[in-house]
């Protein structure tokens, strides 16, 4: 099960700085395929935004190459795998948030990773980077995502809340949230491509267009629209969101920054990454670079990253 894999990340038409990270790490073992694909997003309004996504990619990558290799051979469990990626991003928040205290500044970054464990993939997620899932119709009807407590074919739920508020714009505040985790959004796209968001948005607009106060229209222009629940190294308590699936071949998986996902459609992702019709690396990069061009044209401010990774 070898990957094809790219990513393309501009610093968008605004920004001087780019704060998005991204990691794309894979290797081969005698039963499939190990791979770890991550997208950060330093917060805008945080001073050293780019300094908080460094470091979570440097830590996840680290946790990669030196510890993840022996677990896999020991016969990790999907247990372990979840307290580790849980434990480790929360040794990143800790190390940021102390950081932060001593040098006096605030910083701070989202972060959705996705692990592949041979025949299973794991999501970890804090903040509002988006990962979705790609499938032909005629392949699958939709991405058979389960959480680590529930075992329901096609759906992703999530296993933890977020509680913690953070504006990009400025210093985090505390909300609580009391919601119940959202089934992933699933959309047909014309191109009969079956697009599902595997993530929840931890976002203010996104908690409030589930409570009923808010239409996912207003929610676009709300004035707290750039406020986030929680993100890495803002707060001392975070809860990472966790979910699984099994990994199906021909399907394809899109990470992305909120710079990214907030000018384009589901059926638009889908329309370009067709996962029949792209089987190069190359392919794929054009058109995630068509994709980002596209956000840029629309006049996205924030900075634009996305990767996608296609299970051959």
């Amino acid at each position: 099960m070898p990957f094809v894999a790219a990513y393309h990340t501009d610093v968008g038409i605004k920004k001087k700085t780019n704060q998005d990270a991204l990691l794309l790490k894979s290797y081969e073992t005698p039963d499939g395929s190990i791979g770890l694909f991550i997208v950060c997003d330093g917060m805008g309004g945080l001073s050293h935004g780019e300094l908080a996504s460094a470091t979570v990619i440097h830590g996840m990558n680290e946790w990669f190459e030196s510890e993840l290799p022996e677990l896999i051979q020991t016969g990790v469990t999907d247990e372990i795998l979840y307290e580790q990626l849980e434990a480790k991003i929360t040794a990143l928040n800790e190390k940021i948030l102390q950081y932060g205290e001593a040098s006096n500044i605030k910083l701070g970054t989202t972060i959705t990773a996705l692990l592949i464990v041979q025949s299973n993939y794991y999501i970890a997620q804090i903040g509002d980077s988006r990962a979705y899932h790609l499938q032909q119709n005629e392949a699958s009807d939709g991405a058979g995502a389960t959480s680590a407590q529930a075992a329901s074919a096609g759906t992703a739920t999530s296993e933890k809340q977020p509680t913690a508020a953070t504006s990009r714009a400025g210093a985090p505040s505390i909300a609580q949230s009391t919601a119940p985790p959202l089934a992933p959004t699933t959309v047909l796209s014309a191109t009969s491509t079956t697009v599902t968001q595997l993530t929840k948005d931890q976002t203010f607009v996104a908690r409030e267009v589930e409570r009923g106060n808010l239409t996912p229209q207003e929610a676009k222009t709300h004035p707290r629209r750039n406020v986030l629940l929680q993100c890495v190294g803002a707060s001392d308590a975070i809860q990472v969101d966790l979910t699984s699936g099994q990994v199906e071949p021909g399907s394809l998986y899109v990470l992305c920054s909120d710079g990214f996902s907030n000018l384009l459609e589901p059926e638009e992702i889908g329309q370009q990454l067709e996962p029949g019709q792209l089987q190069t690396n190359s392919e794929l990069k054009q058109q995630l670079v068509h994709l980002v061009e596209t956000v840029k044209q629309r006049n996205e401010t924030d900075n634009i990253s996305a990767l996608a990774v296609k299970i051959n």
